[in-house]
């Protein structure tokens, strides 16, 4: 297999992996040093162009996929190459095959999960795609815990932590556990608050590293509120491995993950019912 030399594959790449609550871990030194530094030199600020969106907690984004590298994003030509290097179909194949054989299939709730993930499993590399996103969260900002789209496989988030930032900025991605067990089944990403939720782990928000996790029924994740000073960015770049939801939908997983939605929501309505009484 040959990927582009920006950047190893990634069953090459040294990593610190954890299996539970979910497959995630992290990657230090991502990027080889040089190329970190002028990437994150030219990283393109949500905040400064047309194309960027805010959601609902603050966070600032320019999404799209790939391939093909997009031509409507001003980015300059190192960022295209990083781009096209981690949608390229060899990139693509080898994060794919890492991913089916790193998952945990022991943390299947019942049959229907275990039916639906050994259907998902069977699409091709072909039919993936990168979706990518420039993010910065300024001071005060966060994300809610959630658990990341049903047509997504792995998420990678790329750290371009500033040299002058300190740890007690916070800006670490937190894996979390619903303190409401009847919330561990949560493959639709239905959000929750950080009171209802217990912290397993935070990666350290540091320079040139990439945290990631396998998308599944638990993988509840998230970002406590930045506290960095005015003018200094909590900045990433997010990676994810993903289907066409309309190839998803139209494929052998389709029942089962339907299935999978009218269980989830009846589940969550009543523990939201729970929790609103029990703040009361």
């Amino acid at each position: 297999m040959t990927t582009p030399a920006i950047v190893k594959p990634f069953s090459e790449c040294r990593i610190t992996l954890f299996r539970e609550p979910y497959v995630y871990g992290y990657i230090d030194d991502f990027l080889p040093e040089e190329t970190y530094r002028r990437l994150a030199a030219s990283f393109l600020d949500p905040g400064d162009t047309g194309n960027s969106e805010v959601l609902k907690y603050g966070k600032k984004r320019i999404l799209f996929l790939a391939p093909p590298v997009p031509d409507d994003i001003p980015f300059n030509q190192e960022w295209k190459e990083l781009v096209a290097a981690i949608s390229s179909p060899g990139y693509i194949a080898d994060c794919y095959n890492w991913i089916r054989d790193n998952y945990n299939h022991e943390l299947h709730p019942d049959e229907t999960y275990a039916k639906m993930t050994e259907e998902r499993f069977k699409m091709e590399a072909a039919d993936l795609r990168m979706q990518c996103e420039f993010s910065s969260l300024d001071g005060g900002t966060f994300l809610a815990p959630h658990s990341d789209s049903p047509d997504k496989f792995m998420s990678c988030i790329l750290y371009f932590a500033p040299d002058e930032w300190r740890s007690e900025y916070g800006g670490g991605t937190s894996v979390f556990v619903p303190k409401d067990s009847s919330c561990q089944k949560n493959w639709n990403n239905r959000f929750l608050t950080a009171d209802d939720v217990t912290t397993a782990f935070t990666c350290d928000f540091v320079p040139n590293r990439l945290f990631f996790f396998i998308k599944n029924h638990n993988s509840w994740h998230g970002l406590s509120p930045v506290t960095a000073p005015e003018g200094m960015q909590r900045r990433s770049f997010n990676f994810s491995l993903q289907c066409d939801r309309k190839h998803l939908e139209n494929s052998s997983a389709a029942p089962y993950l339907e299935t999978i939605r009218r269980q989830e929501g009846r589940t969550h309505f009543f523990s939201r019912i729970r929790r609103f009484f029990k703040r009361a």
